[in-house]
């Protein structure tokens, strides 16, 4: 099936990659080592796996080397630039949506794991779609386990000038349908996890402003014990609201 099939990741731009993989950790996060992009590692990533789904974080790691997309990236805003759903038959996608089908590796400490990826738009924000090929490289237990009890990549939250434009077109990729968002908005409901897009981020995000539209907002997580959570991340400063 070409159909998206679930919520894969996201991938937030940051200028520092150990800064970033820091503050993940300050919330109760744990955070893999530094893995580079192949071929050429300009750019490599740290990533919060979690049960389902993970959190890409990724930057330029070559001090001498440049990325034009990464560049673009934050030229926006540091962030999520990158939405990425999970595809059983990633090459059936790239023919029903007449894209590229890339091969990709990445190292890991027990080998190199492969992923085929279809990019269905470059930017604002990036959609692709992803099989993975060795998910059993990816998704490791001692890797799942944060001391804050996060779980799944529960949802992706974005904004845009035209949100049923922006909503249609995710549809498309996905090849799903579109249901109405209880807040306003519309939202694209995979086998685990969901995207929303929403007239007005506030209503999920109380305060937080939008650089730019098309805008990721940010993403809600399950997790095993609220007040576990609520413990590890009022600790380091940073207000949580509990959804559900």
């Amino acid at each position: 099936m070409s159909l998206a099939t679930g919520l894969d990741h996201v991938g937030i731009a940051v200028h520092d990659l150990n800064a970033a993989a820091g503050e993940f950790e300050a919330l109760g996060f744990q955070v893999t080592p530094t893995a580079p992009h192949l071929p050429g590692g300009i750019t490599g990533n740290r990533c919060v796996m979690l049960g389902h789904g993970y959190l890409e974080l990724l930057a330029v790691i070559d001090p001498a080397g440049r990325s034009a997309t990464v560049e673009k990236f934050l030229g926006r805003y540091q962030g999520i630039h990158v939405i990425t759903l999970a595809t059983n038959d990633a090459e059936a996608a790239g023919k029903r949506l007449g894209r590229e089908v890339i091969r990709s590796e990445r190292p890991t400490d027990v080998g190199v794991a492969h992923f085929v990826r279809v990019v269905a738009t470059e930017l604002t924000p990036r959609l692709q779609l992803i099989q993975h090929l060795t998910p059993e490289l990816v998704w490791r237990a001692a890797d799942c386990v944060h001391p804050n009890g996060a779980q799944a990549l529960a949802a992706v939250v974005m904004t845009a000038e035209i949100p049923a434009i922006a909503a249609a077109d995710l549809a498309r990729i996905a090849g799903r349908v579109l249901v109405p968002d209880p807040e306003a908005g519309y939202a694209l409901r995979l086998g685990i996890g969901e995207v929303r897009v929403l007239d007005d981020i506030t209503t999920i995000f109380p305060g937080l402003a939008v650089p730019s539209q098309p805008f990721v907002a940010g993403v809600l997580i399950k997790t095993a014990d609220q007040a576990l959570i609520g413990r590890t991340v009022s600790a380091a400063g940073v207000a949580i609201r509990f959804i559900g």
